[in-house]
């Protein structure tokens, strides 16, 4: 706003000198000298069809300056609450070790006898061969 309050100052002075510029030469100088920030809004108004006057221009950059004032306000608090998790690996969330699921990897230097066949090498949990019928299966025992 500081820019436009100097050209506003120069065409004034302009004018207490006795000469005049055309007021549609002004209003587009005023767009012109717009900050780099300000593209869209100078492409909003350079594409305009309707004629602006000065004062038009005028209250129109004043709305457009706070607005952006609010705007940036508002964008500042809202970074404030942001919170990041940093995750590693290529988008893979990796398995908690109380809920992983993976098939436990039995020792390879299992020395143990099998209960169920009576072979060296393996559990019974693991075991292939049926279990054998003893021959005292249908005779009770006591306690």
């Amino acid at each position: 706003m500081e820019q436009v309050e100097a050209l506003q100052l120069i065409t004034h002075e302009i004018a207490a000198e006795g000469m005049s510029i055309c007021e549609s030469f002004t209003v587009n100088s005023f767009i012109e000298k717009l900050p780099p920030g300000w593209m869209y809004f100078k492409n909003y108004l350079t594409h305009k069809r309707k004629t602006i006057t000065l004062e038009d221009l005028i209250v129109k950059l004043r709305v457009e300056s706070r607005n952006r004032e609010a705007n940036a306000v508002f964008i500042h608090t809202n970074d404030v609450n942001l919170a990041e998790h940093k995750r590693n690996g290529k988008g893979k969330i990796p398995p908690h070790s109380s809920t992983s699921l993976k098939k436990q990897v039995e020792p390879k230097n299992f020395k143990w006898k099998c209960h169920k066949c009576g072979k060296m090498g393996h559990k019974a949990n693991i075991c292939r061969s049926k279990v054998v019928p003893s021959e005292d299966k249908g005779k009770s025992q006591a306690h």
